[in-house]
């Protein structure tokens, strides 16, 4: 998921004015260095003819499912494009989650207006919980999932969806990612929440940082990885937050970790890296559209999605 963004417009130590976006940064928005480079381009790219934002993105490993901020589902098999028609009055759609292949796909879709669409196989099933705007959905089954946004967090654990509290003061969230036991949400001003199955609670987590922070993914409870404004990249181990350099000062908007250790990061101006511990690799995206939204199925089958229909595809080399 991807999550909800703030484009964010300052120099280093000035302050920041900050707009809203789940309709994602003005593409002409330069909030960092690029990620076309003179290093060969290790992405290939499935660019879909669109001026819309693709601001998620689910994949099986052949096909690949993304929705948009103009409120359209897409997915891309055997090399075509192909809407998956939805109703939602054009309504942002700001994530997606998916589960399984053929007929056993599940997904859920998550964007304004309370929108929670689900999969059943032909259609999308469309409902709107509440008004708050959701930015990102994700867990282990259709049956247990955690969605975030600007009113918190809300789940289906009970087999209804339903709003959630958190500790302390109300916090707006950008992302999440859940694997049936904990769940760790992360959002505006460096927030960062947990969640525990066994005490069924939501407890906010000291932040390690003021910046914002947007993606979030993870393996286990100790091995989780955030991103954020400013080029910040956090990595849990078990006791703290690292805080891991990977050269730039470029928002970064998504992150997906397949493996313990590992993760790839994807944000503004087209820059991706691939990091392994405190190894940072930049993937030369050969592109400069800001990259919203990673993931994949492993280490050799990533993508990543962005502005104006921008879908790239990593598969570990260059050729």
């Amino acid at each position: 998921m991807n999550a909800t963004r703030l484009v964010l417009m300052c120099s280093f130590l000035a302050a920041c004015e900050a707009t809203d976006v789940s309709t994602k940064a003005p593409d002409d928005e330069d909030t960092g260095g690029g990620g076309a480079t003179s290093a060969p381009v290790v992405w290939e790219n499935f660019h879909h003819e669109t001026s819309s934002t693709f601001s998620g993105a689910y994949t099986d490993g052949s096909t690949v499912w993304v929705t948009s901020t103009d409120g359209t589902t897409w997915m891309r098999q055997d090399e075509t494009w192909l809407n998956l028609p939805i109703e939602t009055d054009e309504e942002e759609l700001n994530g997606i989650w998916g589960s399984g292949s053929g007929n056993s796909l599940k997904m859920v879709a998550v964007g304004a207006d309370g929108i929670l669409a689900e999969w059943n196989g032909e259609t999308w099933e469309v409902q709107s919980s509440s008004t708050a705007i959701f930015h990102a959905v994700d867990g282990p089954s259709i049956n247990e999932l955690i969605a975030v946004g600007g009113g918190g967090p809300w789940d289906n654990l009970s087999g209804d969806w339903s709003a959630r509290q958190i500790e302390g003061d109300r916090l707006s969230l950008n992302d999440v990612w859940f694997d049936g036991t904990t769940a760790v949400a992360v959002g505006d001003d460096g927030a960062i929440a947990w969640y525990d199955s066994e005490s069924d609670a939501w407890t906010p987590d000291e932040h390690p940082s003021k910046l914002n922070l947007y993606g979030v993914s993870g393996n286990n409870g100790s091995d989780i990885w955030a991103v954020g404004e400013q080029g910040l990249v956090l990595h849990y181990t078990g006791s703290d937050w690292e805080t891991i350099d990977i050269g730039t000062r470029t928002n970064m908007w998504g992150v997906w970790s397949p493996s313990v250790n590992l993760a790839f990061a994807v944000g503004a101006n087209g820059a991706a890296y691939k990091i392994q511990g405190s190894i940072v690799e930049q993937l030369n995206t050969g592109v400069n559209e800001h990259l919203y939204a990673v993931t994949g199925t492993n280490e050799v089958n990533v993508w990543a999605v962005g502005s104006k229909g921008l879908a790239l595809n990593y598969t570990g080399s260059d050729d």
